[in-house]
């Protein structure tokens, strides 16, 4: 992550080259490979590395350790106390830290194998990792080193004086009077030097002070805003949502109940969130480039205009800036009823507009149980596979039916009856078949998916429209980075477009609002196939701003931020 940030979980980061530093509060301190730095939930730090674009091999761990084993609360909780060190960077001799490496390689290796009850075995691993690096802590022989340029090191004093008064009244006039630095200067090189804006500094700040006050103290919000330098209970509210999404008393409720035993494992380089769900997964990577997105295509589903012609259509994309649409003929026009009972003229019709369409849609019953409904919806698509060519879709996309877990292994064979007859004729009009995945239908999850496509040996013309927010679990446990970098990794080269929505408690809500506003920013930075990104299931009154948070989240179109 290119600035300094901070998480409610803890983190073990052990950098696998030399030449990489870390920011701790405001502080540079230089490592060599190998050294260890924990990183308590509250504590504000960053990765700094001598070229941000080159790889870095590095060690990430995240976790949380809640109510533990009855008779072992204390002892438990005692492991963490290396966390709390003035210094919170371990150097170990090389025979200590090659057994701590080891503990960490058989973690992988369970995680990796997953032989009988291995997340016990996960579990009993890294809480050894923890006693190992308890029990060798006098052997600390970490020398603090923070040479850096000077200019680099007027911007961290300033930092550790945001750090310390943060209460107090630390505008930027008065900060640069503080260390007889020009206002303009100040702010010109604290931007480049720690990748945010002073004012976006001093927020991150006070934020993650609150958010310590809210869930480890009884100070009322009140007094929270008067210790964090709040000047007004509206600016806190407005600065806490924008920084956690929800607000102060939501967060209180949620962080003062006792959690389960988590441990999770992400990468807080790129962008935070809650602990990944147990068991973690373990990952030793290199710094993947950000990918830009240059040339993805921002639209809408067409139908969220309402019933209109194509001639109106055309004149609402224009209005939005919209690239290309997803099409679902009946829906948008409704007096074409069915893709049965379109004309010539309803094709050349809407050929006139020039639409772009990522996404024909066509979403029939295709597990239907009923021989005579099934061949009816099959005939349908057939015919919107003859229609897509004509107009130039991408692709025709479906979903696959409701289902309960009951019913699951006979719907799946369904499916797979309706795709042998589907697929011939995909690949005679060379349109390619997208199937939805959604937690409630017959395809619900990547092993359903796997199935799906082994089944179809991988057929060329069978792809996958990727909706994140249709693949959440109602219980969201698996609204975690993990989850969304492993289904990208297997299937992004199936993936012909993506639906970009968000919710809360299941209500539709705008983008960037809902608990999918940090995961995101993460799916952007993983993905690396350029792919329609299509806004759905809102009215219009939100839409020109859902455009712009995809736009400045996947496609590296920033917008301009007032503070």
């Amino acid at each position: 992550m290119n600035i300094q940030h901070f998480h409610n979980f803890y983190e073990i980061f052990i950098p696998l080259e030399t030449s990489t530093g870390h920011l701790i509060d405001g502080e540079y301190n230089q490592l060599n490979s190998y050294d260890m730095v924990l990183l308590k939930p509250g504590l504000l730090h960053k990765s700094v590395y001598p070229k941000v674009n080159m790889p870095q091999k590095r060690i990430i761990i995240n976790f949380n350790l809640g109510e533990g084993i009855p008779g072992l609360e204390y002892e438990l909780k005692k492991l963490l106390d290396i966390f709390s060190l003035e210094l919170p960077i371990i150097r170990f001799p090389a025979n200590i830290m090659t057994e701590i490496v080891q503990k960490i390689n058989d973690i992988f290796q369970i995680g990796k194998q997953k032989h009988d009850r291995w997340q016990i075995a996960y579990y009993a691993e890294f809480i050894e990792l923890l006693w190992l690096i308890n029990k060798n802590i006098n052997l600390n022989c970490y020398n603090q080193d923070r040479a850096i340029d000077s200019n680099a090191q007027k911007i961290y004093y300033v930092m550790d004086y945001i750090n310390h008064h943060y209460s107090e009244n630390v505008s930027l006039e008065s900060v640069a009077d503080q260390h007889a630095i020009s206002p303009f200067y100040l702010s010109h090189i604290f931007k480049d030097i720690t990748g945010i804006n002073f004012v976006s500094y001093v927020q991150t700040v006070r934020i993650r002070n609150a958010l310590q006050m809210l869930a480890y103290s009884n100070n009322t919000v009140s007094e929270i805003i008067e210790k964090c330098g709040f000047t007004s209970t509206s600016q806190f509210n407005r600065v806490f949502h924008k920084f956690c999404g929800i607000s102060p008393s939501d967060y209180r409720k949620s962080h003062t109940v006792k959690k389960n035993v988590l441990i999770g494992v992400m990468d807080p380089e790129k962008e935070e969130i809650a602990p990944a769900a147990f068991p973690p997964r373990l990952s030793i990577k290199g710094i993947k480039k950000i990918h830009q997105g240059g040339n993805m295509k921002v639209g809408v589903r067409a139908h969220d205009f309402g019933p209109t012609i194509p001639m109106n259509l055309k004149a609402k994309l224009k209005e939005y800036n919209a690239e290309t649409i997803q099409l679902a003929l009946h829906k948008s026009f409704p007096y074409m009823r069915s893709y049965l009972e379109v004309t010539y003229e309803d094709i050349e019709d809407i050929k006139n507009q020039n639409f772009d369409i990522s996404v024909l849609g066509c979403y029939i019953d295709i597990a239907a149980q009923n021989d005579s409904k099934w061949n009816n919806q099959l005939t349908q698509f057939e015919a919107a596979l003859r229609i897509a060519k004509e107009l130039g879709a991408k692709c025709v996309a479906t979903e696959t039916s409701d289902c309960t877990d009951e019913d699951r292994e006979v719907q799946f064979e369904r499916v797979v009856a309706a795709l042998e007859h589907l697929l011939p004729i995909a690949k005679k009009y060379d349109i390619p078949i997208a199937i939805e995945p959604v937690i409630r239908h017959t395809i619900n999850t990547p092993d359903m998916v796997s199935r799906l496509l082994e089944r179809l040996n991988n057929d060329e013309y069978l792809k996958l429209l990727f909706d994140p927010v249709n693949l959440l679990r109602d219980d969201l446990a698996n609204n975690t980075f993990s989850f969304f970098e492993e289904y990208i990794s297997k299937y992004e080269k199936k993936f012909v477009a993506m639906h970009v929505k968000d919710i809360i408690e299941g209500e539709r809500v705008p983008l960037g609002t809902g608990v999918m506003a940090k995961i995101y920013p993460h799916i952007a930075r993983v993905l690396t196939v350029d792919i329609p990104l299509i806004r759905e299931e809102l009215p219009v009154d939100s839409l020109k701003e859902d455009l712009a948070f995809i736009r400045k989240t996947f496609c590296g179109q920033q917008v301009e931020e007032t503070t």
